[in-house]
């Protein structure tokens, strides 16, 4: 067979490469498949259980012990801010009122609720 020849000659090995092909696959020999199998498609096709969705606990914030302490009404109490630095700056009567507690805010209260913060 010559690769460069006449048209004949390619029509020829065209017709040898088919038959060879063509005696491959009878014989059994599997061909190069680039989809899924017949076996594989029908494994897929297994019904499906839905299951109910896993319920996610939200973790509650570690800085909200140390911070918070939830009274018996359900509101939340808390520490108020300045007095850190610069307390030679501010009054006595400032100073002294910032020393008592104070309750958080509402809408604060109901996010720090969902939050599962039990309070210490």
């Amino acid at each position: 067979m010559c690769l460069l020849g006449d048209r004949s000659s390619l029509n020829a090995q065209t017709a040898v490469l088919n038959a060879s092909l063509h005696a491959e696959q009878s014989l059994g020999a599997t061909s190069i498949s680039r989809g899924m199998s017949a076996k594989s498609k029908a494994a897929k096709k297994v019904k499906v259980v839905h299951k109910k969705p896993k319920k996610i606990k939200i973790k509650p914030y570690g800085s909200f012990d140390k911070r918070f302490w939830l009274l018996k009404d359900g509101s939340f109490k808390r520490r108020k801010v300045g007095t850190r630095h610069n307390a030679h700056e501010k009054a006595n009567k400032r100073r002294r009122q910032l020393s008592l507690p104070a309750t958080v805010h509402s809408a604060y209260g109901t996010i720090m609720k969902k939050l599962n913060f039990k309070g210490s």
